[in-house]
């Protein structure tokens, strides 16, 4: 007992940092990447629902009533991880509606499409979208895959996750550092048919030298063709951060730090031969 009396300011102290840690780390999500295994669409869409289900359990009355800028910003983190999760697979749909409602909205002449990112650390699942890309060299021949080309450049500042704070965490030089490097690249290369249908669709295989933060790596990236006529394809790739300098390594005592792995979406209509 006397031993137990002398270890209870200790046990008490021990308690409290637990606390004060756990609080801190949940407040210093809201800026934080999260990196990503593999997953799929459904695993995004499941935190989707989850996050939309902790929103509505919040008052709003207490929301707009709080003068407290902890609880402010923290309620600000689950209203933008809630919000609806940009379908990422589904590119054609979205021509297809994009013409019926406003035909002279999009020039399909010079590429359409998204590219989007998703990652994990110890809160979930976060992902974003890079609003700004575009086709600089097409040179596309179905007669000679392998000698077929497509480039593109991605404008790294148009970096949304519906979080601003967040958005300038990662373009600062803890991440991206979009002053010093604004654009990645992508260069398709050495394209191969793998599994297709006499009439061209199914999957397909091309190189990529994929350059970010002053880094170029080369990967084996699968994609599915959708269309052949307008040309439509869809595929995803997983890279490591670290491998392009981007951020610290994952920590895993730190339930804020992401990790290392982000999967990349995109989903694209290639214009005709630039």
């Amino acid at each position: 007992m006397s031993n137990m009396k002398k270890n209870l300011p200790l046990i008490i102290i021990s308690a409290v940092v637990l606390l004060a840690v756990g609080a801190t780390g949940a407040w210093y999500y809201g800026n934080q990447l999260v990196a990503s295994e593999a997953f799929t669409l459904e695993e995004v869409m499941e935190n989707q629902t989850t996050s939309e289900s902790q929103t509505e359990a919040v008052n709003e009355t207490e929301i707009a009533s709080t003068t407290d800028p902890v609880i402010a910003e923290a309620v600000e983190t689950v209203e933008s991880v809630s919000e609806p999760v940009p379908e990422v697979i589904t590119e054609s749909e979205v021509v297809e509606e994009m013409l019926e409602d406003e035909p002279e909205a999009i020039d399909l002449s010079e590429g359409f499409g998204l590219i989007n990112f998703a990652g994990r650390n110890g809160f979930g699942l976060a992902n974003g979208t890079f609003h700004d890309w575009t086709f600089t060299r097409v040179e596309v021949n179905g007669d000679a895959l392998a000698s077929s080309v497509v480039e593109l450049e991605v404008d790294l500042t148009s970096l949304d996750t519906r979080n601003t704070r967040r958005d300038n965490h990662l373009k600062s030089d803890d991440f991206f550092d979009v002053v010093n490097f604004p654009t990645a690249t992508l260069k398709f290369y050495n394209f191969a048919a793998q599994n297709v249908t006499d009439d061209g669709l199914g999957l397909y295989t091309a190189t990529l030298d994929f350059n970010l933060h002053g880094v170029t790596k080369t990967y084996e990236v699968e994609f599915k063709m959708l269309a052949t006529a307008m040309i439509q394809v869809e595929g995803s790739l997983e890279v490591n951060r670290l491998d392009f300098g981007v951020g610290e390594p994952h920590n895993g005592f730190d339930p804020t730090s992401p990790e290392n792995k982000i999967q990349l979406i995109f989903s694209a209509t290639i214009p005709a031969n630039l």
